[in-house]
C-alpha cells in the first residue's frame, strides 16, 4: 500500500494535495492525522496527515433505506444564481487561504458532453500555471465545492468545472477536436490507435465525443493514472467483404 505524508493549511487542503499526489480521487483518500500547529496567534496554522488509498468494498448493505439526493422539483433560477454565487465565495476563500492568491473569478454557463455545467474561471496566470500542472487539483477543487452546498437535499443541477484564464477550456476544445481527427485517421487505416492522456476527465471526455461515432469504438486500457485510450475501427460485415 502506497502511502504519503503531506502538510496543508488545513485539513481539506492536506487531503487535496495527497490526492494529487497519490494520483487518485479526493472521495478515495483515507488518511491518519499526524500533527496539528496553530502558529502564533492562529496564524501559520498547519496540518500533516499521513493518507493512502481507501478499500474498495463491494459489499452492499441490506435493508438500509438512504435518502437520494436527486428530486423531481427543479430548482428555481433564483436558487441556482444564489448556490452559484456562494460556491464563488466558497472558491475564492480557498485561494486566499490556500495558495496566498487574491483574484477575480467569473462565472460562466455552458453545455458540455455531460450537460449543463458552469465554469469558474479564475483571472490568474499563477492559478492557471498550477492548474496545468496538475490537473488533478481541478478534480479536487470541484470535489470540494460539490460538496459545500449542504443544505441543498439533491444533485446539484450543473456539472461545476474549474479553470484559470480559460485554458482548460481551451485544452479540452483542442483534445476533442485531436480525438475525432485520430477517429477519421483510424477508419481510414482500419488500425487502432492509442492516445495517453494522465486525467480521467480527459479520458471521459474523449469517450463521450466518440459515443455518437459509430464508426469507430473507444476503451481505457492500463492501470490507474496510466490508463490510456485505445481508439479501434467497428468491422461490418460490408467491411469484410
Amino acid at each position: 500500500m502506497t502511502k504519503v505524508t503531506v502538510t496543508g493549511k488545513n485539513l481539506d487542503l492536506a487531503i487535496m494535495k495527497a490526492a494529487s499526489e497519490l494520483a487518485i480521487p479526493r472521495s478515495d483518500v483515507a488518511y491518519q492525522l499526524q500533527k496539528e500547529s496553530s502558529g502564533f496567534l492562529g496564524l501559520g496554522k498547519k496540518i500533516t496527515i499521513e493518507a493512502w488509498q481507501r478499500a474498495k468494498s463491494g459489499a452492499k448493505k441490506l435493508g438500509r433505506h438512504v435518502e437520494s439526493r436527486s428530486s423531481s422539483e427543479a430548482m428555481s433560477e433564483e436558487q441556482t444564481t444564489e448556490i452559484i454565487s456562494g460556491l464563488s465565495d466558497y472558491l475564492r476563500q480557498i485561494l486566499s487561504y490556500g495558495f496566498g492568491l487574491k483574484a477575480e473569478i467569473s462565472v460562466k454557463k455552458d453545455v458540455s458532453l455531460e450537460g449543463q455545467r458552469v465554469i469558474f474561471n479564475v483571472a490568474s496566470e499563477e492559478f492557471a500555471d498550477l492548474l496545468m500542472s496538475d490537473l488533478l487539483l481541478a478534480d479536487s477543487l470541484e470535489h470540494l465545492l460539490r460538496k459545500q452546498p449542504r443544505h441543498i437535499k439533491r444533485e446539484l443541477p450543473f456539472k461545476i468545472f474549474i479553470d484559470g484564464q480559460f485554458r482548460r477550456f481551451t485544452r479540452e476544445s483542442k483534445i476533442l477536436d485531436h480525438a475525432k481527427s485520430v477517429a477519421d485517421e483510424v477508419v481510414k487505416t482500419g488500425e487502432s490507435a492509442t492516445l495517453d492522456y494522465d486525467s480521467s476527465y480527459d479520458r471521459k471526455m474523449i469517450h463521450l465525443v466518440l459515443q455518437s461515432d459509430h464508426r469507430v469504438r473507444s476503451k481505457s486500457e492500463g492501470h490507474r493514472a496510466r490508463k490510456k485510450v485505445v481508439i479501434s475501427p467497428i468491422i461490418t460485415g460490408d467491411d469484410q467483404s
